[in-house]
């Protein structure tokens, strides 16, 4: 027998296996109904495509679409699970803080560490004079919140590409290489700013990016930095 015979013979040999099982189990397709999906039943129609055929086709495709989005959102659910849990671990870590400098360098870490920013800046304006003398505190006088007035009137987080006067204002020397930044804004009883992080990726955080997490972040660090101020003020 030749090599071409041969080949021949042992790719008919599944097929003929498959077919013979499918004979002495006539209900197979009964209790495997999925399996119809993925198959290609032809139909003696000639050229024309049967109704059947049609439907078959449009299911497949909705198989894969649903398939694609079954997947995309195990996906996202992964991801929300991962940054819930480095939410609750910075939630804690901020329990264990003593000062507003502890607050920021707990955050710094945390969101250079698991979320992959580049840089992080912390402004807080205040009309409070002894509050004013601590560190990421400036008067409300500030001439550099005039670059962020109508993120501050919002009170809500921001994603985008911003101005090199105002990425300088933010990251100093590095605001030439910062692409994207989330603003996020912080009220407290006697403060109000934001924390800034900048990425250099411009699509980090581009305008249509998600906020829910920035809100939560805004609200956790916010709380946190008022129970330091009062210090202060007390």
């Amino acid at each position: 027998m030749t090599q071409k015979k041969q080949k021949q013979q042992s790719d008919e040999e599944p097929a003929i296996f498959v077919a013979e099982y499918l004979r002495q189990h006539p209900e197979f397709f009964e209790q495997n109904e999925s399996v119809l999906v993925d198959l290609k039943i032809p139909h003696p129609c000639g050229d024309a495509i049967s109704l059947v055929e049609r439907q078959l086709t449009a299911l497949r495709n909705d198989n894969k679409k649903l398939s694609t989005q079954l997947i995309d959102l195990i996906g996202i659910a992964k991801e929300n699970d991962q940054v819930n849990q480095q939410i609750d671990q910075l939630t804690l870590s901020l329990f264990e803080a003593r000062s507003v400098d502890d607050v920021f360098n707990i955050i710094q870490l945390s969101l250079k560490e698991d979320f992959a920013a580049d840089d992080i800046t912390l402004k807080l304006f205040t009309d409070d004079l002894q509050m004013a003398k601590g560190h990421y505190f400036q008067t409300s006088a500030d001439t550099g919140s005039e670059h962020f007035e109508y993120f501050m009137a919002s009170d809500k987080p921001k994603c985008g590409r911003y101005t090199l006067e105002q990425k300088t204002y933010l990251f100093a020397e590095r605001g030439e290489t910062i692409q994207s930044c989330a603003l996020i804004p912080l009220i407290t009883d006697n403060a109000k700013g934001f924390l800034a992080i900048g990425s250099e990726d411009a699509g980090r955080y581009h305008p249509g990016r998600g906020t829910t997490f920035l809100e939560h972040l805004g609200q956790l660090l916010s709380k946190a930095i008022q129970v330091h101020t009062l210090k202060v003020t007390a």
